[in-house]
């Protein structure tokens, strides 16, 4: 049975393992960071035209605070989403998404964004992580936007047992779904003896910046599709 290593909690793929079982591949999760809920101050919303999302924790971390501080985000706010995974994480709020960009990447969101709207004045609250691999602000530079950024989570490395990575050979796969996750598998083990997936750009690029070698990308940055690359 081949070996899939995913970045992620166990919680979090739990679908997935049984998928890959029929297919005679057992998911082995692999946490390589852990993310946590920042309390922060809430703005006044009422000044806000837009909101950005860039991923599901983004979602889920502002509106549990706003839930918790009994606030509701105004109907006149409109919402732009990077992609599937986050449109959904929004509408379990009971709020639809007003914009999409072509592909589910940070920069690609927030260039078309940007062009779309270049000669309307907004103002945008860009929800996000205490550590990003894409700083949008300049993109916003020339433009009648007001551009503000909210951090509300963090994401940090977590330990994961060498025993468990030793498993791996040369002919398993392992799935990075984060820049973060190669920062830190590459800090406690170095460079994979495994074959190596990206879920996206970012990730690649973080891979290549460490010298790793023969990476794969998804067409789509999607994990439902990774059963696919293996």
């Amino acid at each position: 049975m081949s070996l899939l290593g995913i970045t992620r909690d166990g919680n979090r793929i739990s679908d997935l393992v049984e998928k890959a079982k029929s297919k005679g591949i057992e998911v082995v999760p692999l946490p390589l960071t852990s993310t946590s809920f920042i309390s922060f101050e809430v703005p006044d919303l009422n000044n806000i035209d837009w909101l950005i999302f860039t991923s599901q924790l983004g979602v889920e971390s502002f509106f549990n605070r706003l839930n918790d501080s009994d606030l509701t985000v105004p109907n006149k706010i409109k919402i732009a989403v990077v992609g599937n995974k986050t449109e959904k994480a929004l509408e379990r709020y009971n709020r639809s998404a007003d914009f999409k960009p072509s592909e589910a990447y940070g920069k690609i969101l927030f260039t078309e964004f940007a062009d779309k709207f270049k000669n309307q004045k907004l103002n945008v609250l860009y929800v996000r992580a205490e550590t990003v691999n894409f700083e949008p602000d300049h993109i916003f530079e020339n433009s009648l936007t007001i551009f503000n950024s909210l951090i509300t989570y963090s994401t940090k490395s977590n330990k994961v047992d060498n025993e468990l990575i030793k498993k791996f050979s040369c002919d398993d796969y392992i799935f990075f779904t984060a820049p973060s996750a190669v920062d830190s598998f590459n800090d406690q083990f170095g460079k994979p003896k495994s074959k190596i997936i990206a879920i996206g750009n970012s990730t690649a690029e973080k891979m290549i910046d460490k010298n790793w070698n023969k990476v794969t990308i998804m067409k789509n940055p999607d994990i439902d599709t990774i059963l696919e690359y293996v």
